[in-house]
């Protein structure tokens, strides 16, 4: 079986996830490599962020998702992670910052969640 860091797999995501969201180190370092768990964690951030009408914390949430879902030789629990784990098309109908999220989310995010329907 190939290992890591052959692949991109969940302990590459949670080395990643921690460096690029300093914030949510604590909550993210105490879930390491519980991907799905880690994949919530992010999913109530952005939750957050839709309610307070934060589009730059959106914006680099999405970028980072958009980032890892086209890493080459990514592990398929990754690339169904956020169809699982992270938010559904509706949680972007509640705000007219959550919806014109959803108009910016980056194509290859937008095609996994929307699969996850």
């Amino acid at each position: 079986m190939v290992e890591e860091p052959e692949y991109f797999g969940p302990k590459s995501f949670s080395r990643e996830a921690i460096v690029n969201f300093p914030e949510l180190a604590v909550d993210l370092q105490h879930d390491a490599e519980l991907l799905h768990v880690q994949m919530g964690t992010l999913a109530s951030w952005a939750r957050t962020a839709i309610e307070r009408a934060d589009a730059a914390s959106l914006r680099r949430l999405f970028a980072f998702l958009e980032e890892v879902l086209s890493r080459p030789k990514l592990h398929h629990e990754i690339r169904n992670a956020p169809a699982t784990s992270f938010l559904a098309p509706a949680d972007f109908e509640i705000s007219e910052c959550g919806r014109q999220a959803w108009g910016s989310l980056p194509e290859r995010l937008k095609n996994v969640l929307q699969k996850a329907v």
